[in-house]
């Protein structure tokens, strides 16, 4: 698995969000991230970020649409469309991915 889920948001393998585990004080578990979670702060793993968002942001000509998991959405040739994977906090809705060029999803 190389992305997992907490309330706070997605993390990556070994990527830039976490905390070491060297020099860490209390009862932490190292989940084959490299990083400190308490497994009781991870909601869900998963291979690919699309799995682990709750709903995706479309920016098309500067207009927010939000669509739900399974939605399908078709979009004019030449119309610019920016797409972000998103997840529900306590804080409401945040990003937490943006589409690139290559049509995958990568971690803000």
């Amino acid at each position: 698995m190389k992305y997992i889920r907490t309330k706070d948001g997605i993390w990556l393998n070994g990527g830039k969000f976490g905390f070491p585990c060297e020099g860490i004080v209390g009862k932490k578990d190292e989940y084959d991230f490299g990083f400190c979670f308490d497994k009781k702060d991870i909601i869900k793993q998963a291979d690919t970020i699309e799995k682990l968002c709750d709903e995706f942001v479309y920016f098309i000509n500067g207009m927010p649409f939000v669509t739900h998991k399974g939605e399908i959405h078709y979009v004019a040739e030449g119309i610019p469309v920016v797409i972000y994977g998103a997840i529900w906090t306590d804080k409401g809705l945040i990003y937490v991915a943006k589409m690139n060029d290559k049509g995958e999803l990568e971690l803000l």
